[in-house]
């Protein structure tokens, strides 16, 4: 099974991952380079090899006409991600990543305001998108807070500007406009949705999920809300 995060920048979205792979023997991060090779993958790769260089080359022309930063590298890296996450999707381990379709489908296109059919596009035929989306969201104060804590506020507020938004708050209020479309996406696509509301203090104030007709069933649903809940209190001992 795989899992994504996705989230304003700053909520805590790699910690909370990482966190779930140390707890719980049940989750791997899809990040980790230790978890790129398995038996799966190496059998998709093995599967998907004849058709890599065609592949290759329908992705760079995807990411040219979808208009994504660095078309080329854009291309490859999503023949390479396609082939390792597929793998993954069959598996029985549960692998978590924070760095995938969802999240950087607005970082890779070139303008941050992209409308929904070219966001929903990207997602569902340029990736490979997960079985279950974790959307974890929080007020901007504490997503402010835990910038400074890591010492990533200046960098982020750079970061901010050159996507078009002159602050955070106003880049994280782009983000609640995006989130609805996710939302809409996982409900037109049969993907189950986890949101996790943070307070200001970094707790869990809600927890809310929707099966959206996916192959993922609410016991599986059950067992992660509850080990996202036990990582996220054990980070605020």
């Amino acid at each position: 099974m795989l899992l994504e995060f996705t989230g304003p920048a700053g909520i805590g979205k790699t910690t909370l991952s990482k966190l779930l792979a140390s707890q719980n023997n049940n989750f791997k991060r899809a990040n980790n380079p230790k978890n790129l090779i398995t038996i799966w993958s190496l059998l998709w790769l093995i599967k998907y090899l004849p058709q890599c260089g065609k592949q290759i080359r329908h992705s760079i022309e995807y990411a040219k006409k979808r208009n994504l930063r660095h078309p080329i590298l854009s291309g490859i890296l999503l023949t390479l991600k396609k082939t390792q996450f597929l793998g993954m999707k069959k598996s029985k381990e549960i692998y978590v990543r924070d760095e995938a379709a969802f999240q950087c489908s607005k970082w890779i296109a070139k303008q941050p305001r992209t409308p929904q059919t070219t966001v929903e596009d990207i997602i569902i035929k340029g990736d490979t998108p997960p079985d279950l989306l974790i959307l974890l969201d929080g007020p901007t104060q504490l997503i402010e807070k835990q910038l400074k804590l890591r010492g990533d506020y200046t960098d982020r507020l750079i970061s901010s500007k050159n996507l078009g938004f002159s602050s955070i708050s106003e880049r994280k209020n782009h983000y609640d406009q995006l989130r609805f479309q996710k939302e809409q996406i996982c409900e037109k696509n049969n993907i189950a949705i986890t949101k996790v509301t943070l307070s200001d203090l970094g707790k869990v104030k809600n927890i809310e999920s929707f099966k959206n007709r996916s192959k993922v069933s609410l016991t599986e649903i059950i067992t992660i809300e509850f080990a996202i809940r036990m990582a996220i209190e054990s980070s605020n001992q």
